[in-house]
């Protein structure tokens, strides 16, 4: 238990300080700063209030201090209503914040430019504005993903966000020692319906799908092709004087996520891939990564398809596609603003259809699925980007 009055060197996070680091990199409106540093006042008010300080202190320190924050778990902001009344929904969005000072810290220790701090931890107002327009009330969605934000691990760079991981998708990439092809194997913890669609994809379900083989002998590679996210039916043999493994599950890479604030610039993309390939040996030093990979509704196959030249069209064609089971909740939630109850005609036909792409996006839906995408960029495919849509 903590002491009867708790002293501030014990949560030294919680001082005056944060809120003066707030409002020096974010870009708060006038109600969000009052809002936040009224739940900020409520916590260091109640300094008698034990059962508060230390879901709250016990939450900071496995978010700040622990060594594997992706298998911890969070108190839940409507979890805090009965010890933060009305100011519940702050919680995390305190909690974040309680780690500015040592972010701020480590990106100066680092030498990271004030634009890109800025630019990076900002991402938490772009989800505090999405819950006020959802809910009416400040509050942030996201934190399994902001949480990385303000734990050093992502970073925007102009239009894009980045962060290293390692790629977990079912799928083995080889590439050709002289051309530089790329040949993706689809891995056989999938199982393949009848249209070279991984099972399960969209929910929908074939009762003949095929597993496909996979298999490294000595001087060569057995498996399954797969050509913009379709695995083709016959295997293949790649020998291996010939095909070089390029990127593997476990592999290290560089996870391109997009921001919700503005268009898909392709130049401003462009730049955004070439910032990365500089910022990331240069701060993460014992970390090398061949690929680029997304996993985004803006990676949807069918728009090469169905888009006309377009920034979205531009983007999805920058990447490889590779096999995965996906579905359509995100590309319906981004182009719709909705979420997707049923698939049905009659529901299809009452969506909006303000803008073109929802026009386009709902014909497509009425024939057949719009799975989400999953891909990768090889990191020397950067210098061959253009703009040209």
């Amino acid at each position: 238990m903590l002491p009867q009055r708790v002293d501030k060197e014990l949560l030294p996070y919680l001082q005056s300080g944060l809120m003066d680091d707030a409002r020096a990199v974010l870009d708060m409106p006038d109600d969000f700063a009052q809002t936040l540093e009224q739940a900020v006042r409520r916590m260091t008010e109640q300094a008698s209030d034990h059962e508060l300080w230390k879901v709250f202190n016990d939450d900071h320190r496995r978010l700040f201090h622990a060594p594997r924050l992706e298998e911890l778990q969070f108190t839940k902001r409507e979890d805090m209503e009965p010890l933060m009344g009305d100011l519940w929904h702050m919680y995390e969005a305190v909690l974040l914040l309680s780690g500015l000072s040592d972010l701020l810290a480590y990106h100066r220790a680092f030498g990271i430019s004030d634009e890109i701090t800025r630019d990076t931890v900002n991402d938490i107002m772009i989800w505090a504005h999405e819950y006020k327009r959802l809910y009416g009330v400040w509050g942030i969605h996201s934190f399994d993903w902001l949480k990385d934000h303000f734990t050093g691990k992502v970073y925007r760079l102009s239009r894009l966000q980045f962060m290293l991981n390692r790629f977990e998708g079912h799928a083995h990439v080889y590439r050709h020692v002289d051309t530089g092809e790329c040949v993706v194997l689809t891995g056989n913890e999938f199982t393949i319906r009848q249209d070279g669609i991984v099972n399960g994809t969209c929910d929908n379900y074939d009762d003949t799908a095929w597993t496909p083989a996979y298999k490294v002998e000595t001087d060569r590679v057995i498996g399954h092709r797969a050509v913009n996210g379709i695995t083709q039916r016959e295997a293949e043999i790649l020998p291996l004087s010939e095909y070089q493994p390029f990127l593997m599950p476990g592999d290290r890479i560089l996870e391109v996520h997009i921001p919700k604030d503005g268009k898909m610039d392709p130049a401003a993309c462009i730049d955004s891939f070439k910032q990365a390939l500089q910022f990331f040996p240069t701060i993460f030093t014992n970390d090398t990564f061949t690929a680029f990979t997304c996993h985004s509704w803006l990676l949807t196959p069918a728009f090469l398809q169905v888009l006309p030249p377009s920034n979205i069209r531009w983007f999805c064609s920058q990447f490889i596609q590779l096999p995965d089971c996906t579905n359509e909740h995100q590309l319906f939630h981004r182009v719709f603003d909705s979420v997707l109850l049923e698939k049905t005609e009659q529901a299809f036909a009452a969506l909006p259809q303000d803008t073109q792409l929802q026009r386009i996006v709902r014909d497509v839906l009425l024939k057949q699925e719009m799975r989400r995408g999953y891909g990768f960029i090889p990191v020397d495919g950067v210098a061959h980007m253009k703009v040209d849509l």
